[in-house]
């Protein structure tokens, strides 16, 4: 019976998400060719239907909530890990400036280019020296109708020790990310 009511929720999700989907693309948010198709069917030998996957996980809420949960528990996965060696978690939060004219593409692209060259930075590289585990990335995009799309992403770091602190992290990267974005980023402890 338990996996009957699983497979209920799965079902709910996927429906969900496809809603969600279907709504973006009649109101002319979701415009890449490749993204509209998704979750829509093609025949291939005698009838036999297959579902097209798009996996562009930034844009697509369907192949989106496909690999939600397997990164999630990815991630609980490894802070147990990281905190019962000793070490402390951070979650560092990078949003850009943006106005409500930027597309959702241009306003995705600039945090994508962002991040990278914040990663590709010296002091990211020291940061990642103190800790075992790699850092989680996660893109996400809120809109309003004063503001816009908002693209902001949260990294979780895994620190080894507990003598980094929140500071450090934040005098380290902020200065880069201010020249890539003109933005802040945001560091909270989440260990505690």
């Amino acid at each position: 019976m338990n996996n009957t009511l699983e497979t209920e929720k799965i079902k709910k999700k996927v429906l969900a998400s496809g809603l969600v989907h279907k709504s973006l693309v009649a109101h002319g948010i979701i415009t890449n060719p490749r993204v509209v198709k998704c979750g829509t069917y093609y025949s291939w030998e005698r009838h036999i239907k297959h579902r097209i996957q798009c996996g562009r996980i930034k844009e697509c809420p369907i192949c989106r909530e496909r690999v939600s949960d397997y990164k999630r528990h990815q991630m609980l996965k490894t802070q147990e890990e990281c905190l019962k060696d000793g070490g402390s978690l951070f979650l560092i939060t990078g949003t850009i400036k943006h106005k409500k004219s930027d597309s959702l593409k241009f306003s995705q692209d600039k945090l994508s280019s962002a991040v990278r060259k914040l990663k590709k930075q010296k002091g990211w590289r020291k940061l990642l020296e103190r800790s075992s585990h790699p850092t989680r990335t996660v893109y996400e995009t809120t809109y309003s109708e004063k503001n816009g799309f908002h693209p902001h992403v949260h990294m979780l770091f895994f620190a080894d020790n507990q003598i980094i602190k929140k500071t450090q992290i934040r005098n380290t990267l902020s200065h880069y990310w201010n020249n890539y974005t003109g933005s802040n980023l945001d560091v909270t402890k989440i260990d505690n």
